[in-house]
Formats: structure tokens, C-alpha cells, sequence
């Protein structure tokens, strides 16, 4: 009778078509699947992960889970998968979970992260997980035109054409802008997002930051409930899913975890602990 697995997973986006399965692509989960496929020998191990990522778009910290089908430990598993994933794809940590878990039951938001470069020239080291501008921003500019999405609001002008979501109502939970040497880092915490949501954004506090839009503007388009009217989607190499939220008591932490409603649990690191700060 086959167990469940939970998984924390990060890959550098580069070379997909994003996670989600696609015919004639290479996705995150089609490696990810064909690798525990192997393992268990079985045609195919169905993946569940928190939402889909875009091609391009990097993640340290997607949550997945799928059922176990051979006789291994957690560890045996563990050492399997990062054995015969590629190099920009890693198992992070490794836990049992319910037969039947999937974390998007227990999903509570998501944080992802946008990174601009600002530097005349580019550097040949980020230049597929920056968006490389060559004039600084005005980081307390960009701060208070974010601050303007906070709460509850209609993103329509925050939404890609093809978007196929019900609705456009989200909640942005928390929105912030820091320095980080030449770098500035765009973190958005939220439940769920809209298609390019997040780079639209990023795109938009671009223009406030260069000064060639206020920082009030972003409070019009806003209202305006109009994609014309905001400014180009953002590359999507800037962009990467830092984290899964969950209950506290499922909360994935740095070297532990507290044991889940389901029971105890067995945990697995990499030797050197790095948990989070991967990639």
C-alpha cells in the first residue's frame, strides 16, 4: 500500500517551460516525475505541487508532495532523487506525509521574490536571475507606490491576457523593497496571484523608481482596472517562489520540523544543512 512524501524542491527556471507538464517542453515536474518514476519503478508518479511557475522562473522553495510506491526509506529516497536529478533541480528536504497529501490543501501563501541588478554593466553571473537596469531606483519612491496594493483589491491591471482565473480579487498580505548592495529585491507575500502578476508589478515599480512615473500612479492604474494602462511585464528570470506558507504546525522550518497532525514523521537535509539558502 503505497505512502505519501512531502518535498522541498529548488531549480534554477533557465531551461524549462516552467513547472507544469507541457507537450514538447521540458517542465520541472516532467524531470521531477520521471525521476521518482525510475526510482519506483513505475510508468509514471503523479506530482502535486502549489501552484504553477512560469518558464523562466526560478523557485528555493516550492512544496510538492506524491505517493511512494516502492519499498525505501525517506532517506533511500532522498539520496535517489538528488542522484539522478540534474544539477539545477535539488531535493532541499524530504518528509512522510499522508498517502493522499497534497499541500495545496494546506497552502496559506506563497512569497516570492523579484531581484533587479542596477549597474552599468551587466554582470555575467546574474544576468539570468537579475533584470539588469543600468540607472539606480529610488527604493523609498518604489516603497510607497507598493504600499498602495496592500489588502484586498481588484488587480485587473495586474493581469496577463489568458489568465484564466475566475476573478481578479486579491489580497497582497505584505509587499516590501530592500537594497541589497547593487541589487534591489521586490518581496510579495500573498495566497494566490494572477498570471504575471508579480512581474507586472515589478514592471510597474520600475517606472516609479527610474522617476518616470510618481509613485500615486501605481494607486490610478490601480482603480482603473485596465492592463493598457500599467507598464511591460517584467522579464521572468528576476522572479523566483521563495516560499510556501503554511499553519504554523505544518510550517517547514530550517533543520526541523514539527511533527504534522498525520503522526511522527521522519526529516532529511542535506548533509550540509543548507536548507533555504539554496539556490
Amino acid at each position: 500500500m503505497p505512502v505519501g512524501a512531502r518535498a522541498l524542491l529548488a531549480w534554477d527556471g533557465s531551461a524549462y517551460g516552467g513547472w507544469q507538464l507541457q507537450p514538447n517542453v521540458p517542465t520541472v515536474q516532467g524531470v521531477v516525475e520521471t525521476v521518482l518514476a525510475r526510482l519506483m519503478d513505475r510508468d509514471r508518479v503523479v506530482v502535486r505541487a502549489v501552484g504553477r511557475l512560469d518558464a523562466g522562473v526560478h523557485a528555493r522553495g516550492q512544496v510538492v508532495g506524491f505517493s511512494v510506491h516502492a519499498p525505501r526509506s525517506i532517506r533511500e529516497l532522498f539520496r535517489g532523487m538528488n542522484g539522478l536529478l540534474p544539477d539545477d533541480i535539488a531535493c532541499l528536504a524530504l518528509s512522510a506525509a499522508p498517502a493522499d497529501y497534497d499541500p495545496r490543501r494546506y497552502n496559506r501563501g506563497k512569497i516570492y521574490r523579484y531581484r533587479f541588478l542596477f549597474r552599468e554593466v551587466r554582470c555575467p553571473f546574474r544576468h539570468l536571475k537579475c533584470w539588469h537596469l543600468e540607472h539606480p531606483l529610488d527604493v523609498d519612491a518604489m516603497q510607497r507606490a507598493a504600499n498602495t496594493l496592500l489588502g484586498f483589491h481588484d488587480f485587473a491591471t495586474f493581469r496577463a491576457s489568458g489568465c484564466s482565473a475566475v476573478h481578479s480579487m486579491r489580497r497582497i498580505r505584505s509587499i516590501r523593497i530592500e537594497r541589497q548592495a547593487d541589487e534591489v529585491h521586490l518581496l510579495v507575500q500573498g495566497k494566490a496571484f494572477l498570471r504575471y502578476q508579480v512581474r507586472i508589478i515589478a514592471g510597474c515599480l520600475v517606472e516609479v523608481g527610474q522617476g518616470r512615473r510618481s509613485p500615486d500612479w501605481m494607486a490610478k492604474i490601480l482603480a482603473a482596472k485596465d492592463r493598457n494602462l500599467a507598464a511591460r511585464t517584467a522579464p521572468a528570470h528576476g522572479l523566483s517562489l521563495e516560499r510556501v506558507l503554511f499553519r504554523p504546525e505544518l510550517e517547514w522550518e530550517e533543520g526541523s520540523m514539527p511533527e504534522p497532525p498525520w503522526g511522527p514523521l521522519q526529516i532529511v537535509h542535506p548533509p550540509d544543512g543548507e536548507g533555504h539558502g539554496c539556490p
